[in-house]
């Protein structure tokens, strides 16, 4: 699985998402994004986003935040019924958007879980002490270094690296940005 930082404020929600894709357990490249976004909304994803790649496309092409939400398990179905889908694949969304100018966020997976998420700060994975509720940018980049650096020296079995993406999700609509990079993306992307 790979890095999902999520912050529900008063007034915006921010992911941070990396894009470090492995193959065999082994590191085998860099994916554009992790986070897709939709009219208004945003959708961060972790686990194996390519065997749900067309449940994405439906989703984001939903007008809104709340039409994607009530989406999700249509989509997860359509994926569940292919021939070649795995039972044993791990995926997350995690879709953040605004209700009547508030900031909302849920999570699902193909495992059945549907968690709403309230204001505070999410760190997946989970490292075992939260994240203070309020957390500056510059916060939450350090964060996703620890997590990433972590990760790298205990040898977890997780995909966490290449570059970071903060997603936001206001009135103003969503959009991302590439803030900088992790240890040892020259030799990725070489």
């Amino acid at each position: 699985m790979s890095l999902l930082i999520a912050v529900v404020g008063s007034e915006r929600v921010v992911f941070a998402t990396d894009t470090l894709r492995y193959r065999d357990r082994t590191p085998s490249g860099m994916v554009p994004t992790k986070t897709f976004i939709g009219s208004g909304f945003a959708i961060a994803t972790r686990g194996n986003v390519g065997a749900i790649e067309t449940a994405i496309d439906f989703l984001v092409g939903k007008p809104d935040f709340r039409s994607a939400v009530a989406s999700v398990d249509e989509a997860f179905a359509a994926v569940r019924s292919h021939s070649k889908f795995d039972q044993d694949v791990a995926v997350e969304l995690t879709i953040a958007g605004l209700v009547d100018f508030k900031p909302r966020c849920r999570r699902f997976s193909l495992a059945g879980v549907d968690l709403p998420m309230g204001p505070g700060a999410y760190c997946f994975p989970d490292l075992g002490r939260p994240l203070p509720a309020q957390i500056s940018e510059k916060q939450l980049v350090k964060v996703a270094q620890v997590v990433e650096r972590v990760a790298r020296e205990r040898r977890w079995n997780l995909c966490i690296g290449g570059r970071l993406h903060l997603t936001t999700v206001d009135r103003a609509g969503a959009r991302q940005e590439e803030i900088e990079a992790f240890g040892g993306i020259d030799a990725l992307a070489a």
